[in-house]
C-alpha cells in the first residue's frame, strides 16, 4: 500500500503544476475584453505554473480550441502571457432564457475498461484528474478493471436538502506535495555528527516492525523556473518512472511507503530550507541532488538513521565520510579496476593491441595506461600501433591473428575515433582463417551508438564496460516503455542512462530495500534491475576510517556479438 496522491498528481500535471493553488471554474464569458486590430476578443492572462490543460478546463473549452487561436502556446505558457479568443466565436445565451440540454452530457459514472488508467480516464473525460482523486477516494493507488468511477457529484437542489435536513459536506481540496523552491536565505545549524553506524545485510536484532516507512524525494525540478531546460526535463523523467515502480508494488500487505516530493530548484539555500521542514524528521530515506552543495546539505540536515541515497554525482566521495550515505554508481578508481579485472579475466589468451592516432583525442588514456602496468605486473606481451590520421591496413600488417587471437584497445570512446579503425580491423577480422581471433575492446560511450556503428561493433565482437546498460529489445525494457507511454502520453527521453528506467530500477530497489529494513531492521545491499545492478559494500579506504557508507562495486560488460546478440554479465 502506498500514499501515492503526490506522486499520481504531480506525474499526470508534469510536474508543471506547481502545487499547492486550486481555482474556481470559470467560463471564457466571463474574461474582460479588448479590440485587436478592430476585432472585439476575450483575453486571459496566464499565472505562474499554469499548464495548457489546465487553463482550457478552468476556461471551460478544449486544448484543440485554445490552440486553434493561439498557436504560439503549443510551445507552452509564460507568465503573463496572454491568449485571445474572438467573442464572435462564443454563441450568446440570453439570461432568461433556460439553457438547452447538453447534446452529449457526461455520464456521472464510468467502469473501467482493462488496461485504462486513472490518467487515461481523465483525459478522455477532459477532467482534472484531481476531481476523480477527490470523489472516488483511494482510486490515486489504481484502478482495476470493472471499478466504477464516479465522474460527477450528483447535485441537490436547496428545496430537496432542506427536506431531508441534510447539509453536503465540504469536499476536501487535494493537498499537493511537490514543493515550490524556497528562495530566502536559511541559517546553516546542521546536526552534529552520529556516532552510530547503520546496518546494511547481515543480521539484526529481532526489531520492532515498522508498519511505514518515508521517503523524501529532493530534486530540482525547477518548477518555478520559465524555461526548466533538459536537466529538469530528466528529473522529471525519472521520477516518473519512480512512480511506474511505486505503482506496480502497491498490492502488498508488507509496510506502507510514503513519498513526499521536493524542489530543490538547483539551490542550496532551498535544499537547505528543505532539510529544516518539520516532517523531514521522519525521513527513513532520502533521494538527494546532484550538486556538491545540495547534497551536502541533505547529507547535514538528514535524520541519523535515516538513509540518503546519491543516485546522481557520481564524482562526489561523501560516502567515504558518512555511514549513512549510499552511492549507487561504482567510483571511478574501483570501476577502472575492476574493468581491468575484467579484461584481464576475459581476455587471457589474447594479445592486446593498443591503438593510438597521432595527435588525436586520449580521453581513456588513464584506463589504457594502467592496464599497461596490470599487463607488465603480470608477465603478459602486448603490442602498441601509432597511426596518423586513419588506421590502414598495412599498419596492422604486423599482427598475425593467425598466429595469436588478438583484441585490439583504443585509447578514445568517441564515435569519430572508432570510425578512423573500424575498417582496418574489420578488414583483419575477416582476412583471418578464424576471424573470431580478431575482436574489440571499447568504452561507456559506446552504448550510445546506433545504425551502422552499432552494427561495427557488433561485426567486431566488441565488449564494453559501463555503469548502465538496457537493451531495448528486452521484452521487459519494451514493456516499461510501452507503460510509460501510456501512462504519460510521451516516450522516454534517449540518454545514459535512461532516467525512467533509473528511476524504475530506483523505485523497486527503495520500496523493496525498505520494507525489508521495516520487517529485520536491515537494508539489503543487492538489487538487479532493467538497466543497472547493485551490490552494496562498506567503504573500508583510509578517508573512511572504516566508518564509511556504501558504494556500489557492481560493473556491467556488455558484449556486442555478431548479428546483433547482446549480452549482459555483471562484474
Amino acid at each position: 500500500m502506498f500514499q501515492l496522491n503526490a506522486l499520481r498528481r504531480a506525474a499526470a500535471c508534469a510536474l508543471l503544476l506547481a502545487a499547492a493553488s486550486t481555482y474556481a471554474s470559470a467560463g471564457l464569458t466571463d474574461l474582460p475584453t479588448a479590440k485587436i486590430n478592430g476585432r472585439e476578443m476575450y483575453y486571459y492572462e496566464v499565472s505562474r505554473g499554469e499548464s495548457i490543460y489546465g487553463v482550457a478546463h478552468k476556461l471551460g473549452i478544449d486544448r484543440e480550441e485554445l490552440l486553434k487561436f493561439n498557436p504560439s502556446a503549443a510551445d507552452g505558457l509564460k507568465p503573463r502571457m496572454r491568449l485571445y479568443f474572438p467573442v464572435s466565436e462564443r454563441p450568446v445565451v440570453a439570461v432568461d432564457e433556460p439553457k438547452a440540454a447538453a447534446a452529449t452530457p457526461t455520464p456521472m459514472t464510468h467502469v473501467v475498461k482493462k488496461g485504462e488508467t486513472l490518467y487515461g480516464i481523465a483525459r478522455s473525460y477532459d477532467l482534472p484528474i484531481e476531481q476523480l482523486i477527490i470523489l472516488n477516494p483511494g482510486c490515486d493507488a489504481g484502478v482495476k478493471a470493472g471499478q466504477r468511477l464516479v465522474l460527477a457529484k450528483a447535485e441537490a437542489t436547496p428545496a430537496n436538502n432542506a427536506a431531508t435536513g441534510t447539509h453536503e459536506a465540504p469536499v476536501e481540496e487535494p493537498r499537493y506535495e511537490v514543493y515550490n523552491p524556497v528562495d530566502d536565505h536559511v541559517a546553516d545549524n546542521a546536526p552534529a555528527p552520529t556516532d552510530s553506524l547503520l546496518l546494511y545485510g547481515g543480521t539484526a536484532a529481532a526489531p520492532a516492525e515498522r508498519k511505514e516507512m518515508n521517503v523524501a524525494v529532493v530534486l530540482p525540478f525547477m518548477l518555478e523556473s520559465e524555461q526548466p531546460g533538459r536537466a529538469s526535463q530528466l528529473y522529471t523523467e525519472f521520477y516518473k518512472g519512480l512512480l511506474l515502480a511505486a505503482d506496480e508494488l502497491r498490492e502488498s500487505s508488507d509496510a506502507k511507503i510514503n513519498f513526499k516530493v521536493y524542489d530543490s530548484a538547483n539551490s542550496s539555500d532551498s535544499t537547505r530550507a528543505i532539510m529544516n521542514r518539520p516532517e523531514m524528521a521522519e525521513a527513513d530515506l532520502i533521494i538527494a541532488p546532484d550538486g556538491y552543495s545540495q547534497l551536502a546539505a541533505v547529507i547535514d540536515g538528514a535524520p541519523d538513521d535515516a538513509l540518503v541515497l546519491n543516485l546522481f554525482n557520481v564524482k562526489d566521495d561523501s560516502y567515504l565520510l558518512h555511514p549513512n550515505v549510499i552511492q549507487t554508481n561504482i567510483p571511478h578508481d574501483p570501476m577502472y579496476d575492476t574493468a581491468i579485472r575484467g579484461f584481464l579475466y576475459r581476455y587471457e589468451d589474447r594479445l592486446p593491441v593498443f591503438l593510438s592516432r597521432a595527435g588525436g583525442p586520449a580521453d581513456k588514456e588513464s584506463f589504457v595506461s594502467e592496464l599497461k602496468k596490470r599487463l607488465t605486473e603480470e608477465g603478459r606481451d602486448y603490442r602498441e600501433i601509432n597511426f596518423d590520421t586513419i588506421l590502414r591496413d598495412e599498419d596492422l600488417a604486423s599482427v598475425d591473428a593467425d598466429l595469436q587471437a588478438v583484441v585490439f584497445v583504443p585509447n578514445s570512446g568517441s564515435a569519430s575515433e572508432f570510425a578512423k579503425i573500424e575498417n582496418a580491423v574489420t578488414n583483419k577480422r575477416q582476412g583471418a582463417l578464424r576471424p573470431e581471433n580478431v575482436v574489440i575492446w571499447g568504452y561507456p560511450e559506446w552504448i550510445t551508438f546506433r545504425d551502422e556503428s552499432l552494427r561495427g561493433i557488433c561485426d567486431l565482437d566488441a565488449t564494453i564496460y559501463s555503469r548502465f546498460f538496457s537493451d531495448t529489445r528486452d521484452f521487459r525494457a519494451k514493456e516499461l516503455a510501452e507503460r510509460f507511454r501510456k501512462e504519460f502520453g510521451t516516450d522516454m527521453v534517449e540518454a545514459v542512462p535512461t532516467q525512467g528506467i533509473l528511476g524504475y530500477d530506483t523505485g523497486r530497489f527503495i520500496i523493496r530495500g525498505l520494507r525489508e529494513k521495516a520487517a529485520t531492521g536491515v537494508f539489503p545491499t543487492d538489487f538487479s534491475g532493467l538497466q543497472s545492478e547493485m551490490r552494496l559494500v562498506r567503504a573500508d579506504s583510509p578517508e573512511s576510517g572504516d566508518r564509511g557508507g556504501l558504494y556500489n562495486e557492481a560493473l556491467l560488460l556488455i558484449h556486442f556479438l555478431p548479428g546483433g546478440t547482446i549480452e549482459k554479465i555483471c562484474l
